[in-house]
């Protein structure tokens, strides 16, 4: 099904060609499970082929497209390159998590979500409290939203995050988030399969106010 939308990417990339050099083209790809259909049909179109394809954390270390050789072998080619928010590994709280993960799932998975869904619970289970306790009213009582913004950015600010330090600017955004660079590579205890490698060199730090 992806095959027309393909089709109409190459014609664009074919008259950007008569403009730029395919090395200052980059495809900036933002899917879910549906990354994998489409970098299996993106091996059709020799075009797509040759410029470098950008993903986001929604495919970051995606497992599908490792374990599919025509979406891997497409993934590797153009040097999927991907960012994925950076979390602190090394306490007893992750290893807890990892390991309840690993339990259920019947095996390792990416911790990323899980540990920034589990800082985000109780910092809404926090702010609720703090709104509870400032109000004599009913809870279903409405609050505006920058005192609701005060509450949730100064809980954050007071919260020990497994996911480190969170601090957030004026627009709700975290400041001082690091990033990792994942792609993906053949593997090198079995050159047909491919895993996901991290890209040490490759960290982005946002840290503007």
């Amino acid at each position: 099904m992806w095959n027309q939308y393909l089709k109409k990417l190459s014609k664009i990339l074919e008259n950007a060609t008569h403009t730029f050099e395919p090395r200052e083209i980059g495809i900036y790809l933002v899917s879910f499970d549906e990354v994998t259909p489409i970098l299996i049909q993106s091996n059709e179109h020799q075009i797509l082929q040759q410029v470098k394809w950008y993903g986001s954390d929604a495919s970051a270390q995606n497992m599908q497209i490792i374990r599919n050789h025509d979406a891997a072998y497409f993934a590797e080619m153009i040097n999927f390159t991907n960012p994925l928010f950076q979390v602190n590994l090394t306490n007893n709280k992750a290893e807890i998590i990892e390991k309840e993960i690993e339990k259920k799932l019947h095996g390792s998975s990416s911790l990323t979500y899980p540990i920034l869904a589990y800082d985000t619970f109780w910092i809404t289970a926090l702010s609720l409290e703090k709104i509870i306790d400032n109000k004599t009213s009913d809870i279903n009582t409405d609050i505006d939203i920058e005192s609701l913004k005060k509450i949730i950015n100064a809980t954050a600010a007071e919260y020990n995050g497994i996911s480190g330090n969170i601090i957030l600017n004026a627009e709700g955004d975290r400041i001082n988030a690091n990033y990792d660079i994942w792609s993906v590579v053949k593997s090198q205890n079995d050159p047909e399969s491919y895993v996901w490698k991290h890209n040490i060199a490759g960290n982005y730090s946002h840290s503007h106010n």
